[in-house]
């Protein structure tokens, strides 16, 4: 048997280079992984000439490059496993998913005695002085503080600014750690302060992390005290004062397949107080299923960075009760339905729709639900174009009054005033235009968007309007610095019907280029 593979190893490095590599991976499955090296890459790469310099230097000698076992512990196919084409596919999307690295790349070989793997990443500079100014509609605010994404080259991350505004000075904190103790458990805290508010929010999740995943599971906490703000047609109309606890929990098990599919038990408990008292308990199972495919593009919602996108589908159904028992206000039945489907438009675009429906029921009415329906996309022409798209509508179902859609400054439509326009009915569409330039500064990249936003939000009881729409478009500034980070700085300059605004956010206005996973259990998220 050794022999067998042995040969068959070799006959397969001796095959023409043009066999595609998903075939010679193909061709590999079942041998034995007999090594796993891995090339940890700094920030600037000194063998390139043009990052050779003292400044990208010093970079790297400040930088504690990530932990080669950091990188192994995102790898699902280890020595002295059998090789899988799938599991390699997956460790470098998790690798990906990090958001601490430029790049990956797995490669793969076929050795005497089975295969070798080569994991090669290239290092983001992890510490970020959060330092800007935004403007967003009427709104200015200045932000001052520290992140820093992969804390000593282990992953972890720790950060925190304050912000001066002329709207609510505000403080976070927070921090995160992956891979808690060893295990495949995230853990994160967040805390978070302004002249209206203190919340705090934890969270320990087991993610689904490969398709052969056998369960996962998701828990959190959030708090919010003090004042919500209830704005009706751009004015404050009223303050609320609120304590609001909400505790959430779900737990799954999986099976595997040419479709994916899972059975969860989902509980939600809702507390809000003060000048509004209601409670809410709830109980209920939900299957799913998801069948999808990956694919890696660039230069769509993040300059210069890859995306991992996917086609496929996914559905998922629930369905359970408020209960007394557990401190519900009420015994009422819930039920709650999600779906998504994506395509590609050939090799360079993708079509998705995302639904998502979640309603309690109390003598036959709705109560605390909400519907929405979201149609995404893109096309790209080579070299460096992409027209990007996004339009959808959502409703609050009976939820409370200062639960509301807003519109304007830097929400659904740019070259209006902050919150100009609100209601418990929202639609909305967005077409982009976006370049993405080879001009470089350094590690910074350039490029621009021509846009056109469309939006309304009204009353249940009010109909649709389409005079009521509100049209703003514009162009705008991009730059990008996949150096540091997956993010990109925008500079809009719009128009509304009757005025101007420029917003300088971080930070895509909508994203378009999508991957999905099984759909959000959660009933308040």
């Amino acid at each position: 048997m050794r022999l067998c593979l042995c040969i068959a190893a070799l006959l397969c490095a001796a095959a023409p280079a043009a066999w595609s590599r998903e075939a010679r991976w193909e061709s590999w499955r079942g041998l034995p992984v007999v090594a796993v090296a891995i090339e940890a890459g700094e920030v600037f790469d000194t063998t390139r000439p043009e990052e050779n310099h003292w400044p990208f230097r010093w970079v790297n000698a400040l930088h504690i490059r990530t932990r080669e076992g950091v990188i192994r512990r995102e790898l699902l196919c280890s020595q002295g496993s059998a090789f899988d084409p799938l599991l390699v596919a997956e460790s470098e999307r998790n690798l990906r998913a990090l958001g601490i690295f430029q790049d990956v790349r797995i490669e793969a070989e076929a050795v005497e005695g089975g295969v070798r793997l080569l994991v090669h990443t290239e290092d983001r500079w992890s510490m970020r002085v959060l330092a800007d100014v935004a403007k967003e509609g009427d709104i200015y605010r200045v932000r001052l503080g520290l992140e820093n994404i992969n804390f000593l080259g282990r992953g972890s991350v720790f950060g925190g600014n304050v912000v001066a505004s002329n709207d609510v000075d505000a403080l976070q904190l927070f921090a995160g750690e992956r891979r808690l103790f060893g295990s495949r458990w995230n853990a994160a805290y967040g805390y978070g302060s302004d002249d209206l508010v203190v919340a705090n929010e934890a969270t320990l999740v087991r993610p689904y992390f490969s398709e052969l995943v056998h369960w996962t599971a998701d828990l959190r906490f959030r708090s919010i005290h003090g004042d919500r703000r209830f704005f009706f047609d751009g004015a404050l109309a009223d303050t609320l004062d609120l304590d609001e606890s909400i505790a959430e929990g779900f737990g799954a098990g999986h099976a595997h397949g040419e479709v994916r599919t899972r059975l969860g038990l989902l509980y939600s408990r809702r507390d809000v107080s003060r000048v509004l008292d209601a409670h809410q308990a709830a109980v209920g199972l939900c299957w799913g299923a998801m069948q999808r495919r990956f694919r890696q593009v660039r230069n769509v919602d993040r300059y210069g960075t890859s995306e991992d996108i996917a086609s496929g589908w996914s559905v998922q159904a629930g369905a359970g009760a408020d209960l007394r028992a557990l401190g519900a206000d009420d015994d009422r039945p819930l039920w709650r339905l999600d779906a998504t489907y994506a395509r590609f438009l050939g090799d360079r675009g993708l079509l998705g729709l995302q639904f998502r429906h979640h309603s309690f029921y109390d003598a036959g009415e709705i109560e605390n639900g909400r519907i929405e329906l979201d149609l995404y996309g893109f096309q790209q022409w080579p070299p460096r174009q992409s027209l990007a798209w996004n339009l959808g509508a959502a409703a609050l179902l009976r939820e409370p009054e200062y639960l509301r859609f807003a519109i304007g400054g830097d929400n659904q439509v740019r070259g209006y005033p902050a919150r100009f326009d609100t209601g418990t009915r929202l639609c909305y569409a967005h077409l982009e235009h976006r370049v993405f330039t080879p001009v470089r500064f350094l590690f910074l990249g350039f490029g621009a968007a021509v846009f056109v936003d469309a939006a309304q939000a009204w009353e249940i009881d009010e109909p649709f309007r389409l005079a009521g729409t509100h049209l703003g478009g514009g162009a705008g500034l991009r730059i990008g610095n996949p150096k540091s980070g997956a993010s990109v700085f925008r500079l809009d300059f719009a128009f509304g019907r009757d005025s101007f605004e420029v917003s300088v956010a971080s930070g895509s206005f909508f994203r378009a280029a999508r991957s999905f996973e099984f759909p959000e259990p959660s009933l308040y998220r």
